[in-house]
């Protein structure tokens, strides 16, 4: 998902294209964290997703 979240932000797509496809990667990786609240993998999930959150505020900033 990270992978796919590294590819979101280097195509050249339209702000609404890329902020559809951001809500839906989004999406997937908030379901993949609460499916596994209770291990430690949840931890990686929500790193991912801090991670995601600053980096497409700093990207929107730039644009």
């Amino acid at each position: 998902m990270s992978f796919a979240f590294s590819e979101l932000l280097a195509q050249p797509l339209s702000r609404p294209e890329a902020a559809a496809r951001f809500e839906h990667l989004w999406n997937e990786v908030n379901d993949a964290a609460q499916s596994c609240v209770d291990s430690d993998a949840a931890f990686s999930y929500i790193a991912l997703l801090q991670s995601m959150d600053q980096r497409w505020r700093f990207l929107r900033s730039m644009n």
